[in-house]
């Protein structure tokens, strides 16, 4: 009877209150890395077409579809974020 009831208080503080902000707070980082990821993936496409190994118009798919990616993280991260300050477009 007793881990039955620990479990449900386990349960309401990972689905509510605190935990929500921490939880945020983790998907943000995450986010933002991956963000960061997706803009280091654009400076290797840049260094590819500097050194012509690749033609320009296949890396510029690549490009295009980071471009989606970075833009629809930069959402995520907006969304998750309170903290922060955003400049608007």
């Amino acid at each position: 009877m007793r881990f039955c009831k620990e479990r449900k208080q386990t349960f309401r503080f990972f689905f509510h209150g605190h935990h929500n902000d921490v939880r945020g707070n983790a998907l943000y980082r995450y986010f933002d890395i991956a963000r960061g990821s997706a803009l280091e993936s654009a400076g290797a496409l840049d260094i590819i077409i500097t050194k012509e190994y690749y033609p320009k118009e296949q890396i510029n798919l690549g490009k295009n579809m980071l471009r989606s990616i970075v833009s629809m993280l930069v959402e995520l991260i907006k969304r998750t974020s309170k903290d922060h300050v955003f400049l608007k477009d």
